[in-house]
């Protein structure tokens, strides 16, 4: 009877765990980011292009151009808006 009750627990212990898994996953979407989370970095994302719009293609954009600059510029990159050019402290973005 004590392995009962022992297999039981378990069972309803690892079924919660799985199910606590998957309903974080489904929050938070591919990125495991949540909700909040992605809609910040979608407006982060927004005034970013907004300064983009407003530079000349080729014009540089430096990481003191906005704030939590580099993983938006990261994705920016990704999507074919920006090229990064130099290194370190002399980083630039250039338009495309």
């Amino acid at each position: 009877m004590g392995y009962l009750v022992l297999g039981a627990i378990l069972g309803v212990l690892v079924g919660g765990l799985i199910v606590y898994l998957i309903i974080r996953k489904q929050k938070g979407g591919a990125e495991g980011l949540t909700l909040p989370q992605m809609k910040d970095r979608q407006e982060h994302l927004e005034k970013l292009r907004q300064l983009l719009r407003s530079k000349n293609t080729g014009e540089r954009l430096v990481n003191a151009d906005i704030e939590k600059t580099t993983r938006y510029f990261d994705q920016m990159e990704k999507e074919g808006l920006i090229r990064q050019e130099g290194s370190g402290k002399q980083t630039y973005y250039t338009k495309l």
